[in-house]
């Protein structure tokens, strides 16, 4: 056996297990080339000098053996390239998007993703499209002002009214309920214009007449009635607390007066003055409380009276 071929054995020989002891023999799986046992072995001034060994560069080392198998890659080919066998990795990269043709380029493997190259969001945002920029603040001399509330009323009052000075017929003669409903536009938060219409029992006077059936003479007590319009009511307040506003009204009244026990009609008018407090039970509701002063024009005549009562209005 030459020398080279035994060196090739030596380094493609398994390593053995364990050392035998003398004498005894080891048993070889099969196939393997057979060892001989120690004892067998031959002295260390039997083996082979060391110039009759081949030198150490004789003998190849296998990887170096697989290379030199292999044939050189063709010219223009870089040498650490993968074999023209493998096939190209397809998918889609770390970073969220496809290269085109669907394959990876090697140079975004391991990259972070990048929002605005791929217009999605951050990795964690769940793919959702990024919010565009808050707009600019808007000018507070630009934005529209809202009508303040309580634009228009609608008002039903009811009350109390007597006289308390001048001549009859203009003079009231009696203590007696009124109603009023009304209308007003809240021209500005401090200002309101608006208009009514009042009802109540004016005077009252008795009489006489003769029964034309039984020819005797009667007596009879009959009411005078009032109807005014207040055509124009200016009210003004005062601003206070957020839910309570004070206020003060004129206004002037035309109407006609219906004479006790005849109910003949005369033209009557009017001049109103009073004040009061509104309150505010929710954003369209309030409740006034209001006292105020009326003189009356009748026939020539001037009365003085005085009336008080409480009003509900509808806002809206």
């Amino acid at each position: 056996m030459s020398p080279f071929l035994f060196g090739v054995m030596l380094a493609l020989a398994p390593p053995a297990e364990s050392a035998s002891a003398p004498g005894e023999a080891t048993t070889a799986e099969p196939g393997s080339p057979a060892v001989a046992p120690s004892s067998a072995a031959a002295p260390p001034s039997a083996a082979a000098p060391p110039s009759a060994a081949a030198p150490p560069s004789a003998a190849t080392p296998p990887a170096a053996a697989t290379a030199a198998s292999q044939p050189p890659p063709p010219e223009g080919v870089p040498a650490n390239a993968p074999p023209p066998d493998t096939p190209p990795v397809e998918g889609t990269p770390p970073g969220g998007a496809e290269v085109e043709g669907g394959e990876i380029d090697a140079k975004s493997v391991g990259k972070p993703p990048d929002p605005v190259a791929e217009g999605t969001a951050a990795v964690g945002a769940g793919g959702q499209t990024p919010l565009p920029a808050a707009p600019p603040p808007a000018d507070p001399a630009d934005v529209a002002v809202k009508p303040w509330r309580g634009r228009f009323a609608l008002s039903f009052a009811v009350g109390l009214m007597g006289g308390i000075a001048g001549q009859r017929p203009a003079r009231s003669s009696l203590v007696s309920a009124y109603g009023r409903l009304g209308f007003s536009a809240r021209l500005h938060p401090m200002v309101a214009l608006g208009s009514a219409v009042t009802a109540f029992v004016h005077d009252s006077e008795r009489g006489t007449f003769d029964d034309p059936v039984t020819g005797e003479t009667r007596a009879e007590e009959g009411l005078g009635r009032m109807t005014l319009a207040d055509l124009a009511v200016l009210r003004v307040y005062w601003p206070a607390a957020k839910r309570v506003e004070p206020f003060v009204e004129v206004g002037g009244s035309l109407g006609v007066r219906r004479q006790p026990l005849t109910s003949s009609p005369s033209l009557a008018g009017g001049v109103l003055g009073a004040g009061g407090v509104e309150f505010w039970l929710n954003p369209t509701v309030t409740l006034d409380l209001e006292l105020g002063y009326r003189a009356l024009f009748v026939l020539g005549e001037v009365g003085h009276d005085m009336q008080g009562g409480v009003q509900l209005g509808f806002h809206l």
